[in-house]
């Protein structure tokens, strides 16, 4: 598939997802394929799934696009830095029991703290 345009990849391969998704990673932009491929879910992932309301929302939202979106232990979590390690010092954003609902989380600072 090499040299082959980008729409026809996708047309042959949908699993790879949408052709800005695959033209973001081909550009290496770990940002925008970690936004499009949460909002887009096309392998149909269950943390993704149950993300889904709020990515819905955070994927029209400059500020947060500004920050990488990855998920870990079903909990949706953003970082300033694109690739690992993380920064992981954002809210994080888990699923509630109720569908369609999350529960959005900081982290507590304390007044001594150096940060």
């Amino acid at each position: 598939m090499r040299g082959c345009p980008v729409y026809d990849r996708q047309s042959l391969r949908p699993f790879l997802g949408t052709v800005a998704l695959v033209t973001a990673c081909e550009r290496g932009d770990h940002r925008e394929a970690s936004w499009l491929r949460l909002y887009e879910n096309h392998r149909k992932d269950r943390i993704e799934t149950r993300l889904q309301p709020f990515v819905a929302l955070a994927f029209h939202e400059p500020r947060l696009r500004q920050l990488k979106p990855y998920t870990s232990h079903w909990t949706l979590r953003f970082s300033i830095t694109s690739t690992w390690p993380y920064s992981g010092c954002y809210p994080k954003v888990t699923p509630a029991d109720m569908l369609g609902r999350c529960i959005v989380t900081t982290r507590r600072v304390s007044p001594n703290s150096s940060i």
